[in-house]
Order: C-alpha cells, then structure tokens, then sequence
C-alpha cells in the first residue's frame, strides 16, 4: 500500500516576507524536497503538496523567526494556518494560533520561541496543501535553512 509522505527544508538566511499580509511560506523560504515517497507529492515548482490518495495527513511546520525592530505586542505576531486548495477554512473554521506577540521589542532584535504547528488534514486524492502565513508588522524575517513542512500519511478514508 502507498504511504504518501514528503519533508520540505526552505533555503537562505533571514528572508524578509513581502508585507503584512497573507502569503505562502514557501514564497519566503522557497521549499524544496529533502524526502520523500515515490509518488512524488510534494512540487519544488508550486511549492505545494498534492494528496496522491484520500485520506488523513499529519502535517507539521516549523520555522526560526524573528523581529528585527521595536514594535508593540499589538503590532508584532506571526498566524502560521493550514491552507486545502487554497482555503484556510478546513472543517467550517479557520485554525488560529499566535506567535511573537508577547514579546516586548521595545529594546530591540528578539528572537521568539520558534514557530510550529502540527494538524491533521482530511484530503481527497488531489487535494493540495500549504502552509501560509499571516505576518503583522513590517520587522520580522524567517532563517530559511531552519524551515521546515512534513507531510505524513496516517489513514484512507
């Protein structure tokens, strides 16, 4: 039986994000496949990755990030979300996690815990998953080389 799986490692130093504003990880850090099965889900060129089969998915991603200015807590925070064919909308809500935003920047460069999240996405065959981000602020930067996205196939439905 297939097992669909696929890791993504991103590229660079401190990349900038375009703005605040949703966006594609994979347009900051620029993913490319470090493993995965043979079916080849994961695209280098669209920076997505295709459900070769239905079924439930273990998605995770993980990034190095930080802001490079004083901001207050109301202006710096990063939203990480799961996006299925371009909705972030999966199962009738949106998911909604936070980071940075308890950090006080007021004295400069601060590098935050680190940003993950893990979820796991019903897909049918062809369905595509990204990860996107919501940046708030104009300061932040992403270390690409410490980027990462697994996708993992757990069941068929």
């Amino acid at each position: 039986a297939k097992q669909p799986a696929a890791i993504v490692k991103g590229q660079g130093t401190f990349l900038s994000p375009a703005g605040t504003a949703w966006q594609e990880f994979d347009s900051i850090v620029n993913f490319t496949a470090y493993a995965q099965s043979s079916d080849s889900p994961w695209s280098n060129s669209t920076g997505r990755f295709t459900a070769p089969i239905a079924g439930y998915y273990l998605c995770t991603a993980s990034g190095y990030i930080r802001n490079t200015g004083g901001q207050t807590h109301a202006s710096q925070y990063v939203h990480p979300q799961w996006a299925r064919n371009g909705s972030v909308g999966i199962v009738g809500q949106t998911p909604y996690q936070i980071y940075g935003h308890n950090e006080d920047t007021a004295s400069g460069t601060i590098y935050t815990e680190g940003m993950s999240r893990s979820d796991v996405i019903k897909c049918d065959a062809d369905d595509y998953l990204t990860m996107i981000i919501y940046v708030q602020g104009s300061n932040w930067t992403f270390y690409g080389n410490y980027c990462m996205l697994t996708f993992t196939f757990l069941a068929g439905v």
